[in-house]
């Protein structure tokens, strides 16, 4: 990795973790995330033994580059609720 960067990406939500995704191909790549998990918005929490979103999230059918990106990463079959 010789020609690459070291890039520090600040933020671990979709948006920060695509750009990891995409860079870490040819560079060193270091995420940082202040909160507990990964996710930002799409992270979730329990309220009273209940698990909850923080954010509602949704996909539809033309929504080409996330489903594409789900496939790559092998989750593209575990969208149950999707609207696909």
């Amino acid at each position: 990795m010789s020609e690459g960067r070291r890039i520090a990406i600040l933020g671990g939500g979709y948006t920060g973790m695509v750009a990891a995704h995409d860079l870490c191909r040819k560079h060193d790549v270091t995420l940082y995330e202040r909160s507990h998990s990964l996710g930002g918005l799409a992270d979730d929490f329990t309220l009273h033994g209940t698990p909850l979103e923080r954010a509602y999230h949704h996909l539809f059918r033309s929504d080409k580059d996330i489903i594409q990106l789900a496939e790559q990463l092998g989750i593209g079959g575990n969208c149950d609720g999707c609207l696909l």
